[in-house]
């Protein structure tokens, strides 16, 4: 299992698609951009980088049923630290 260690951000949640767990897998940001972790079994996977496209946030949020204002204000937050 390979350990991201960052913010999780409240209330981004969605199924895993590797063990099928419901509202499992969460997303985490660090200085390397986002990340997607589930908590049942810890498959993890980086989706997001802070040169990629912000379009590609907008799909994330819908992915993770978080408002894309929401998004884009905790990336902010964590960035500005």
């Amino acid at each position: 299992m390979f350990k991201v260690f960052g913010v999780k951000i409240n209330g981004a949640v969605k199924n895993c698609n590797e063990c099928g767990g419901e509202d499992t897998v969460e997303l985490i940001v660090n200085i390397q951009g986002l990340w997607s972790r589930c908590r049942r079994c810890g498959f993890t996977e980086w989706e997001w980088g802070w040169g990629d496209n912000i379009e590609y946030l907008k799909y994330l949020s819908e992915v993770f049923n978080i408002s894309f204002e929401k998004l884009i204000q905790t990336l902010e937050e964590f960035h500005f630290q």
